[in-house]
């Protein structure tokens, strides 16, 4: 076992909470860790779990480097089982995980292969284990939580104020409320008949919170059309990406490229969200690329005297101007067509620049 120094009062808080949990003598228990997990966390959760008889084991994973650029602390999103199938086996092989990974399988990918396999998860927040000696379990909380929870549900603004000067206002409105946890609910029926005999049935429901499926990111633009959707990771742990043709992607990001002919092209699917208790949500999305207009112009001479006349064919598309870097009029012709100009000049040979720019009824534009 790695050393850390405990104190008896962090061990006797410990089994407090995980006999809260339901563990008992004889119950096997992983106390999961990893190597940068608080070495104080792993020894006093292995004599907790000892002294309430029950039988741990240990399963330590590598700290996998942050690949950025955004820092994982305090996300509740462990990437310490990542790729490792034979852990995620070994975890969900027991009735009870003690997790003290330093971020926690809260959010993890892995949390709901491992809820799905019936083991149940206690995650330690990576805090040095004195903050737990003034944090006991309070058994009024999860009251005083779903009471908040059905305040926020059937409020429409919240307010905060402080006589400091503090006043905000969150609309609370068509707001997205899920609660944390699974509630259960007890539905009693009681049959009664003429003659006064009754009887009573029960029956528990419950309701997990539900996932919710939502994303950002630009959907349309000019050929060549570049994006990336970035799902919300809000209210979920798993995100899968159907796209047409029935391709499917797993990430919180679809990356789209596409490229348009004459007509836009188009790429819809649906975003699929699914929360640690198998819940799913769905949105669909769709991708647009709008053509570039076609730019083309020719010319009968490129080379001629001053004052002869040269013969321009425009063959663009949508509105088109055409200018020229001698100051000679710009035309702007209302579709393909001919346009005769002759320049002068001095006693210098002067070279004349055409430009042809057009702009299509997408508001895409393109030159030559």
């Amino acid at each position: 076992m790695r050393t850390g120094n405990t104190e008896w009062r962090w061990v006797q808080r410990f089994a407090q909470q995980f006999a809260l949990n339901g563990l008992k003598p004889g119950d096997e228990c992983v106390i999961l860790s990893e190597s940068d997990s608080r070495p104080e966390l792993v020894a006093t959760s292995i004599l907790a779990a000892e002294y309430l008889g029950a039988r741990p084991f240990e399963v330590v994973m590598r700290t996998p480097a942050n690949g950025g650029p955004v820092a994982l602390r305090s996300t509740g999103t462990s990437l310490a089982l990542k790729g490792h199938a034979g852990a995620v086996a070994a975890v969900s092989s027991v009735p009870l995980v003690i997790d003290v990974t330093v971020e926690g399988l809260l959010h993890s990918r892995e949390l709901r292969d491992i809820l799905g396999a019936g083991t149940s998860v206690f995650m330690i927040s990576n805090e040095h284990p004195e903050i737990f000696e003034r944090l006991p379990h309070d058994e009024d909380m999860a009251r005083r939580v779903a009471k908040s929870h059905d305040v926020l549900r059937s409020s429409k603004v919240m307010r905060a104020t402080s006589d400091i000067g503090t006043d905000i206002h969150v609309e609370l409105a068509d707001a997205f409320t899920a609660g944390s946890t699974p509630a259960t609910y007890v539905v009693t029926l009681v049959a009664e008949h003429a003659l006064g005999c009754s009887d009573v049935a029960t029956a528990e429901i419950i309701v997990r919170p539900a996932a919710e499926a939502s994303f950002s990111g630009s959907l349309a633009g000019c050929s060549p059309f570049s994006t990336a959707l970035m799902a919300s990771t809000a209210g979920a742990n798993a995100w899968s990406w159907a796209v047409d043709g029935g391709n499917t992607t797993s990430g919180t990001s679809l990356p789209v490229l596409l490229t348009a002919g004459n007509e836009p092209e188009t790429l819809s699917g649906i975003l699929t969200a699914t929360n640690a208790f198998g819940c799913s949500d769905e949105v669909p999305f769709e991708v647009v690329a709008w053509p570039v207009p076609a730019v083309g112009l020719d010319l009968d001479a490129t080379q001629a005297c001053a004052g002869t006349p040269v013969d321009l064919n425009s063959f663009a598309e949508g509105t088109v101007t055409i200018s020229f870097s001698n100051g000679t009029p710009t035309w702007s012709p209302s579709g393909p067509g001919h346009h005769v100009v002759s320049f002068s000049t001095g006693t210098e040979v002067t070279p004349v620049t055409i430009t042809q720019h057009a702009i299509n009824s997408y508001g895409c534009a393109d030159s030559l």
